[in-house]
């Protein structure tokens, strides 16, 4: 009892907590820079969010800067108005609230607005036309049919999903006379004779499912019409040489959104203009709205002052090192934990005071870790060993075998002991450098093989065969409550107990 309450009562040695956790750098490094890289990441994208919200502000103040200048300028032409050209402001704004209904529906339902310029799926039909002199004229028609929209019609009467008018415009007709298909290994087709020529019909789609079905009934429908025309216009032969589908940038198509986009807003803003219009021709104080606009201005321009945008990237750089600072307290924070509460053998000072056992001497291992950070480790080596870090192992080993001489001499009997056994608390395969160390140097005294007597009971049965046992351990690996137990089993055969051995 008195001994497992002295093993609670063990003091901490902060050199070895120190030690503990510089060995386990590569786990704080990690710690630190996740730290860092979620804590300056997240404050990057807030200050990006929070300025973006301040850029619409912005935004919406000049917009209301240009409609409060747009009143005051039409309140001039107050008196001069009649009930005639109310009236033809009503109708103008009618018809332009007409416009903005379509072109709102048609922003919010055309699949070419929910495009992504950047990654759309585009599928590519490249045929080779052979004919003999009417070649210009097919070329004609299969132009006039993908382009003037009878193939779009059929498109949409096949898969109703995407509108006709944006079929038209996602389907592309391509006369290429200078290209070169490759068909095999050595096959290659170059349209310069008479009579031949080449064209590709691109499918561009919001997604590869989608574009594949266009595809092949655009393949189906080319087949179709190419029957059609070898009846009405002449004979010829079509090859489809290639049928794909890839992910491409096009530029155009976001030219094509940002142009849409801006018309609407132009659009939007005129209609308010007209309506503000009309609304200061209905009005009869006008003199009242002009200074309430007046001061709505100088309102609108104390706000835009005060706007100011703050820069992401120093800002995410502060809290990155915070992140850092952050994530090395957790990191030193769990460490000391797992120190104090793994209940291994970290201080060899613990052998001889706690469990008073003898200490026969340390023996320094250094393992062998990656090139790369070698140099880190090994200099944490030489920081714990000291003088032994300049010590090789077979110097160390001789040394401690002087101090089991020593011990083995300093058994108070009358014989010298003869036999001793090893045991300890530690894999065996921890053991056999130095096991074997002992059995060569020391060939005089008979050593029994390496026992783990905590987990071994025939062991128990052979200590009264040995004269003395000599313990085993390792730091970091030998758990404090088998040390004790193995003392105990010792002691209870009645066995000289020569000391205690530590590898680290």
């Amino acid at each position: 009892m008195n001994e497992e309450h002295s093993i609670k009562e063990t003091e901490i040695s902060l050199v070895d907590l120190m030690f503990f956790c510089l060995e386990k750098w590569r786990i704080i490094l990690a710690v630190m820079l996740f730290c860092g890289l979620m804590a300056g990441g997240y404050n990057y994208r807030n200050a990006l969010l929070e300025n973006r919200a301040k850029q619409q502000e912005l935004l919406a103040l000049e917009e209301q800067k240009e409609t409060k200048k747009n009143e005051k300028k039409t309140e001039q032409d107050i008196s001069e108005m009649d009930n005639e050209t109310i009236e033809s402001y009503r109708q103008i704004i009618a018809e332009c609230e007409h416009s903005l209904r379509r072109q709102k529906n048609y922003l919010e339902q055309s699949v070419i607005m929910r495009l992504d310029p950047y990654c759309i799926s585009t599928g590519t039909l490249n045929y080779y036309m052979t004919g003999e002199n009417d070649t210009d004229i097919l070329l004609s028609a299969y132009q006039s049919y993908i382009t003037e929209g009878m193939l779009a019609k059929e498109l949409h009467a096949a898969n109703p999903e995407i509108s006709v008018e944006d079929l038209r415009y996602l389907v592309s007709f391509t006369n290429g006379t200078d290209m070169v298909y490759e068909l095999g290994k050595d096959q290659v087709i170059h349209p310069v004779s008479t009579g031949d020529a080449m064209f590709k019909i691109q499918i561009r789609m919001p997604d590869s499912d989608l574009c594949d079905v266009y595809l092949k009934q655009t393949e189906k429908s080319m087949s179709e019409y190419t029957y059609k025309l070898r009846t009405e216009i002449a004979e010829h032969e079509m090859l489809l040489l290639s049928s794909a589908q890839a992910e491409i940038t096009d530029l155009g198509i976001r030219d094509y959104q940002n142009a849409l986009q801006s018309t609407h807003i132009t659009a939007v803003k005129n209609v308010e203009t007209l309506k503000t219009e009309l609304a200061a021709l209905l009005s009869s104080d006008g003199e009242n709205m002009s200074k309430e606009n007046d001061q709505e201005e100088e309102i609108t321009e104390n706000g835009t002052a005060e706007i100011v945008l703050e820069n992401p990237v120093s800002s995410g750089i502060k809290f990155a090192i915070m992140g850092v600072a952050a994530g090395t307290f957790l990191s030193c924070l769990v460490c000391m934990i797992c120190y104090i509460m793994n209940g291994k053998l970290q201080n060899t000072e613990d052998i001889k005071e706690i469990y008073k056992i003898p200490m026969l001497g340390t023996v320094y291992i250094q393992e062998k870790k990656g090139k790369f950070f070698g140099v880190i480790d090994k200099w944490i080596y030489r920081a714990r060993c000291g003088v032994y870090a300049n010590i090789s192992f077979e110097e160390q080993i001789k040394m401690v075998l002087l101090n089991v001489r020593a011990a083995i001499d300093n058994i108070a009997s009358k014989e010298k002991a003869k036999r001793i056994m090893l045991a300890g608390t530690i894999p065996e395969k921890e053991t056999a450098g130095l096991c074997s160390k002992l059995f060569s140097e020391m060939q005089e005294i008979s050593f029994s093989s390496y026992q783990q007597m905590p987990f071994q009971s025939l062991t128990l049965q052979e200590l009264k065969d040995y004269d003395a046992i000599l313990f085993l351990e390792k730091r970091g690996i030998s758990p404090l409550k088998l040390i004790m137990q193995e003392r105990k089993l010792a002691l209870t055969g009645n066995v000289t107990i020569l000391g205690t051995i530590v590898l680290a």
